[in-house]
C-alpha cells in the first residue's frame, strides 16, 4: 500500500487481477474501473464497492478490455499463472504511458514482459518481502 500510495499519479484507477476491493478501499480513487476473471473477486467488488457498473468479471484468455484515457493509474495483479497472451495483448492496447504490475511470480512475470517489451521497459522493481517475495514492477512505455 505505501508503495502505492507514494506512486499514483491520478485520482482514477484501473485495476485488472486480484486485490481490486484491496486497492479500492485503501487508495480511495474517484473513479475505478475493475477487471477480474475470478468469481469471487467480483462477487466481493459487487457487494462492497458503489460503482457496480464499473466492475467487469472476464476471461483473460478471450474478452477484450476497454480503453481508457491518460487520468487513469493502471494497476495489475497477477496470480501465480502471470496475466497470459490475450490479456497481454490487451494491455498493449490500451497504450497507457506507464503501467504498475504487482506479481509473485518472477517467471510468469518475465514470459508476460517478454509480449510487454513491444511497447513497455522495466523502469522500476521493488521486492517486497512477505512469507513469499512479491514485486512491484513499474513498467514504462517506449518513446522514440
Amino acid at each position: 500500500y505505501e508503495i502505492l500510495s507514494g506512486t499514483i499519479r491520478s485520482r482514477n484507477l484501473y485495476l485488472i487481477g486480484g486485490e481490486a476491493l484491496f486497492f479500492v478501499k485503501l487508495l480511495k480513487p474517484e473513479k475505478y474501473i475493475i477487471y477480474t476473471d475470478f468469481e469471487s473477486i467480483y462477487n466481493d467488488c459487487i457487494t462492497n464497492l458503489d460503482h457496480t457498473n464499473s466492475i467487469h468479471l472476464i476471461s483473460y484468455e478471450t474478452d477484450t478490455i476497454e480503453l481508457v484515457d491518460e487520468s487513469y493509474d493502471v494497476i495489475l495483479n497477477t496470480s501465480k499463472h502471470g496475466l497470459g497472451v490475450n490479456l497481454c495483448r490487451n494491455i498493449l492496447k490500451l497504450n497507457q504511458n506507464r503501467i504498475i504490475i504487482v506479481s509473485c511470480n518472477k517467471k510468469s512475470f518475465q514470459r508476460d514482459m517478454k509480449i510487454l517489451s513491444q511497447k513497455y521497459k522495466i523502469e522500476k522493481q521493488i521486492d517486497i518481502e512477505t512469507n513469499y517475495i512479491v514485486t512491484v514492477y513499474f513498467i514504462t512505455k517506449y518513446f522514440l
